[in-house]
């Protein structure tokens, strides 16, 4: 692979390709064919952009890009693959045997970041690990057209890409941006132009893979680089990092091929007590259970491990059944529900809090750290946020596995952003009878219907899991988040 030194983006690179010298080490792919050498300078280099250098020929700002050993090009011909070219760090060359058909073509020089591959006549790959190094993506044509017998030619690689900053506020962690194209392909059957123009002919197709996510490499804990695919300007970039939330979505600008954007793209990451609760997606909880008194309106539990197991209409409740609460209809309801959807949106000053749904609750207790606990004599789950370093048994054996008492879980644990959810039984369908003491935890999710829902349920031992198919009159617990 390339060894590239701090920023690496290539605006141009100009390769001229030199007669054979039978002294020069030949690559081992085709022994068929002509053999190529293509010279890319003694200095071991191709140019690319970082803030510093200047050329003192052309004024323009360079960095530099060191070839290793392997670095491959590919090559193509009549509108089909012919083969590819090896870089060998002996001779600064890159050489290799290729078997062009057509002299009213030119030949074509794909740089894959050195991750495509030759069996294929269509190469692709993904751009989205740039921890380490950047995936320069370049092509050219010829400036003449093949000649059989003749094995000087010169081409101009311009990038498919561009590099992009990121300022950041003071983040120690990877950060990963989605809605970015990060996948390219080369298909040289539909993308060797004979006219030459191959550039404008899209020599690359690109693309997106699931969300498309990048991470970005880091400069410092303030200064990020990515480079990006083409595309248009993405105004719902969101960003995530372990231990950090996006605090808004964010706009990354349009990029073209071969651009340098170093003004910066702000991305504003807060700590805090987060939740991953999808790969892109987290969360904050509330501070409590949901629970409702007639005549005063909704609240949070006074604390994490508050809960009251009983349906007492005169005093808070919060064993409610599945539902969505809108004008003139009353959470104290204890039948099948006809009201809309979930509990999304319509509570009163509560409406940037929703109900995760059965899927988003599966992902949060694979993806992070929760073990059974006693907080102040409660029974319950600890749910450790991310990039936390608290520590907790995670066996899932019993109630004890996790012993605290109230002073160090406020002191402690909740203010390290952990999250309790009390074991806080269930109310039975349609009715008034609740069994707070049966020691596990129901939780309703947003998914689901009318009559049939979806609920988390954890007991003693054993881990957490999403239900289906439960009557939405049951009464559960409503834990918000946003």
């Amino acid at each position: 692979m390339r060894r590239m030194t701090y920023f690496v983006m290539a605006l141009a690179l100009v390769l001229g390709l030199s007669q054979c010298k039978k002294e020069q080490p030949s690559n081992q792919n085709d022994s068929e064919g002509v053999h190529i050498t293509l010279n890319v300078g003694d200095d071991n280099s191709k140019v690319v952009v970082t803030p510093g250098f200047t050329n003192s020929e052309t004024g323009e700002t360079y960095a530099k890009v060191e070839f290793e050993e392997g670095d491959v090009i590919y090559v193509g011909n009549n509108s089909a693959y012919c083969g590819y070219l090896e870089y060998h760090s002996s001779s600064h060359r890159f050489e290799g045997n290729v078997e062009p058909t057509s002299e009213a073509d030119y030949l074509h020089f794909y740089f894959m970041g050195n991750q495509g591959t030759t069996a294929e006549p269509t190469s692709a790959l993904s751009i989205t690990d740039q921890t380490s190094k950047y995936p320069v993506i370049s092509y050219a044509h010829s400036t003449q057209k093949y000649r059989s017998g003749v094995t000087a030619y010169s081409a101009k690689l311009q990038n498919y890409c561009s590099i992009v900053k990121f300022t950041t506020t003071n983040i120690d962690a990877d950060i990963t941006i989605t809605g970015m194209n990060n996948i390219v392909a080369v298909n040289f059957a539909a993308n060797n132009a004979a006219d030459g123009t191959g550039i404008n002919n899209n020599p690359y197709t690109v693309g997106k893979d699931g969300d498309g996510e990048i991470t970005l490499h880091i400069v410092s804990n303030t200064e990020r680089w990515a480079i990006l695919l083409p595309q248009s300007q993405v105004t719902t970039a969101m960003a995530f990092a372990s231990g950090y939330a996006t605090k808004s979505a964010f706009t990354v600008p349009e990029v073209t091929a071969n651009m340098y954007h170093n003004t910066g793209v702000a991305v504003n990451l807060v700590a805090g007590n987060f939740f991953r609760v999808s790969a892109s997606k987290v969360v904050q909880f509330s501070s409590g259970n949901l629970q409702y008194k007639s005549g005063s309106g909704y609240r949070f539990a006074p604390n994490q491990y508050d809960y009251k197991g009983a349906w007492n209409t005169s005093d808070y409740v919060d064993l409610f059944g599945w539902g969505k609460w809108g004008a003139g209809q009353d959470p104290l309801t204890l039948n099948n529900h006809s009201w809309t959807n979930d509990f999304q949106g319509t509570l009163d000053g509560y409406s940037d809090w929703y109900t995760l749904t059965s899927g988003e609750w599966d992902y949060l207790f694979n993806h992070n750290t929760y073990g059974q606990a006693t907080v102040n004599n409660i029974h319950g789950v600890i749910i450790l946020p991310l990039g936390s370093s608290l520590s907790i048994s995670t066996g899932h054996s019993g109630w004890n596995d996790n012993t605290i008492n109230a002073s160090t879980w406020k002191d402690t644990y909740q203010a390290a952003g952990a999250v309790f959810l009390p074991a806080a039984g269930y109310r039975e369908e349609g009715t008034t009878d609740c069994y707070a003491g049966e020691n596990e935890g129901n939780y309703w999710s947003k998914s689901g219907e009318t009559g049939s829902s979806h609920d988390l349920e954890f007991r003693a031992t054993g881990g957490a899991y999403v239900r289906k198919d439960i009557m939405s009159s049951y009464g559960f617990s409503v834990r918000l988040v946003r």
